[in-house]
């Protein structure tokens, strides 16, 4: 009789204990996947803000270049001077 006990609360045990484990097991997988979530979606975030600040200053500069380059009076273009030399 006191074997048949022992079997009993040792297959009781194991049912229970695997019950316990695997929820615990699954909350606290859950609470890990959302705090990586959390932290992967700050860094995109931050790296998005990064991105964004580049993309402006790369504009701004391009305006610059092409303010740089482009003729002072866009109508009015003077030839070279011909000094003499060549023919």
């Amino acid at each position: 009789m006191g074997e048949f006990f022992i079997f009993v609360l040792i297959v009781f045990s194991f049912g229970w204990g695997s019950a316990f484990l695997i929820h615990y097991l699954r909350r606290n997988w859950r609470t890990l996947d959302q705090t990586a979530d959390t932290e992967v979606l700050a860094r995109l975030l931050e790296d998005t803000d990064q991105l964004a600040s580049r993309l402006s200053q790369v504009e701004e500069e391009l305006d610059f270049f092409k303010k740089l380059h482009e003729p002072e009076e866009p109508g009015r273009i003077s030839p070279p001077a011909a000094d003499g030399e060549g023919e």
